[in-house]
């Protein structure tokens, strides 16, 4: 992993659920990739779309990422936060590191079928 890599869990085919440590990202089969912290929102999701295989005539629609507002003990109370641009996702990789104990960041997508 170089220094401008962060290691993600992806969810995907899954749910965002609400507990009472927040949102949980829950999926049949999350996948483990590396993601460059540079990149733009459209860069994000062709790179995301690429690593799970999407089947033509899918896109990335929509990407949350999961951020903990507070630690309790040994518990992280966590949010869900949807990423509307550029600015967003430099922010996210921002808070990433900021966190000393996360070791990587948890990414939920939803798909959408292209316009035709």
């Amino acid at each position: 992993m170089t220094s401008s890599s962060v290691n993600v869990i992806l969810h995907y085919n899954g749910a965002i659920i609400k507990t009472k440590h927040g949102s949980t990202f829950v999926s049949d089969s999350p996948k483990v990739i590396q993601l460059d912290n540079k990149m733009s929102l459209h860069a994000l999701k062709q790179a995301i779309g690429n690593k799970i295989c999407l089947p033509n005539g899918k896109v990335v629609n929509d990407i949350y990422f999961q951020l903990p507002v507070s630690f309790v003990g040994n518990y992280g109370q966590y949010r869900a936060y949807i990423l509307h641009d550029d600015a967003d996702v430099m922010t996210m990789f921002s808070m990433f590191k900021q966190v000393s104990n996360l070791t990587c960041l948890k990414l939920y997508i939803t798909t959408t079928n292209t316009p035709t």
